[in-house]
């Protein structure tokens, strides 16, 4: 536990407790020594709450999960002392993923509901096929974990499946079905809030069509007919992004966004003739409405476009950003250390070094960051690598490379980190939790001040351990 002393002048001197070092290591007392704090910025702190980020407590909680599922465990939708992870008691396709509340001050947890036991008793088979021609490819959950899109391939055929589980439902919504373009792979992406969600992001599987299909999941999602399927794939979306691309280009990655009263994609695409990297936002408005055939009232939407070249995306193989919508301001890392926030409501016209400013530079690499409401931001700092220490990371221009952190730890072979608050307007990080090893996710809970860091296993990625920070 690390506790930040306001009211003495002089350095202090802390012991970390044996509660910051992972499961399974010998605890090691270890000194830290902290800057000292001007009074001017320690009166700042004492008057806001939400700048305080003392690690008040620490709590861990070990389970089991499935694999191809990446993030399993929640704060949105938690109340206090609360997280939701979706466990697996049993290993095997038959058993059952379960969506537990988990009190972990305790260990004590009640069971919300089960998502499904075997997933091949939805399949609809035709002739000469069996359900050992399909494998599960991977779920991705929704911001809470109430919902999973379930993608299914098949072994033998370009095949794809996606369903759409909602917990405690007793069949999943067919949202496509049908044979991949050559060369495409959907993403899924739900928005933040969870209200919007994609099969598939990137808009391949509309083939020459170039657009994105978003359902609102704040409406009932009835079973699917299949007659209802459009051209005979897909379920008709409640709202449709068309996508408007520039030249060779090769998607990187792509997600959506909350709006007001609608939904906007942020798409990174790097030109395949030159490598340079741009983002495209996306997003729908609607202009008037329109009575149909049967009566309703709808509503005429159409899609916006703005891109523009990050100039300052250098020596990175993936993409790590943060976006604000509300003020406009996407936040990327142009290096593995530095930090750059861009304007995306400048003119296209107007020069780099006016839509594009540095924040922050980082003494090490990063290996993930948050943007929180208050303008601080959280850093995970890598501290040491596989059979070498502290070294750079092998660099390279911008790659199609999955941007999970389990991938870039991989890819770097990175063995620890260290988590840091840097305050608004500040280069100087506060150390709040050391020796992080396999991190899956962070989140950060505001109205309850906490933050969540999901780790696994080195050698199994279904052995979950959540640490949880109560500041």
């Amino acid at each position: 536990m690390i506790h930040w002393n306001r009211k003495r002048s002089r350095v202090a001197v802390l012991l970390l407790a044996a509660a910051l070092l992972p499961s399974g290591c010998t605890p090691e007392e270890k000194t830290l020594i902290l800057p000292r704090a001007s009074a001017s910025t320690m009166e700042q702190e004492n008057d806001d709450p939400t700048k305080d980020f003392t690690v008040k407590k620490i709590y861990t909680y070990s389970y089991t999960t499935r694999e191809g599922i990446e993030k399993s465990a929640f704060l949105q939708g938690c109340s206090e002392n609360q997280i939701h992870v979706i466990a697996q008691e049993k290993t095997g396709d038959t058993a059952p993923l379960t969506y537990l509340q988990v009190d972990y001050r305790y260990g004590f947890y009640d069971s919300l509901g089960n998502f499904f036991t075997s997933w091949k008793k939805w399949l609809n088979l035709s002739e000469g096929q069996t359900s050992e021609d399909y494998y599960l490819e991977k779920l991705i959950p929704s911001p809470d974990g109430t919902r999973l899109l379930v993608y299914i391939r098949s072994s033998f055929q370009d095949m794809c499946i996606v369903w759409l589980y909602t917990l405690g439902n007793e069949h999943p919504v067919v949202l496509y079905e049908g044979i991949l373009p050559e060369g495409s792979e959907p993403v899924g992406s739900f928005s933040p809030s969870g209200r919007w969600m994609t099969y598939d992001a990137t808009g391949c599987a509309s083939g020459e069509a170039h657009f994105v299909p978003v359902y609102d999941c704040q409406k009932d999602f009835h079973p699917t007919d299949p007659e209802s399927l459009q051209y005979g794939r897909l379920r008709p979306p409640d709202q449709q992004i068309d996508i408007v691309r520039k030249g060779p280009v090769s998607v990187l990655r792509a997600e959506l966004y909350d709006l007001p009263n609608s939904v906007g994609l942020l798409s990174f695409l790097k030109d395949t003739d030159t490598d340079f990297l741009s983002f495209y936002l996306d997003s729908n408005s609607e202009s008037g409405e329109y009575a149909g055939q049967d009566g309703t009232v709808n509503s005429n939407v159409y899609t916006t476009h703005s891109s523009a070249y990050l100039g300052h995306f250098d020596g990175m193989p993936f993409i790590q950003y943060s976006f604000d919508p509300e003020r406009n301001l996407l936040y990327y890392l142009g290096k593995p250390s530095r930090l750059w926030r861009y304007d995306t409501k400048r003119p296209e016209q107007e020069l780099i070094s006016e839509t594009e400013t540095q924040l922050l530079e980082f003494p090490q690499t990063v290996w993930n960051f948050l943007r929180l409401d208050s303008g601080d931001f959280l850093a995970v700092l890598t501290q040491e690598y596989a059979d070498y220490e502290i070294t750079p990371p092998k660099q390279t221009n911008a790659e199609n490379i999955n941007g999970s952190l389990s991938a870039i730890q991989e890819y770097w072979n990175i063995r620890s980190a260290d988590l840091y608050l840097y305050p608004d307007g500040e280069s100087e990080g506060k150390l709040l939790y050391k020796n992080l090893q396999n991190l899956i996710s962070m989140e950060y809970d505001a109205r309850n001040r906490r933050i969540l860091l999901e780790t696994c296993e080195s050698d199994n990625m279904t052995h979950r351990k959540c640490i949880i920070l109560e500041l």
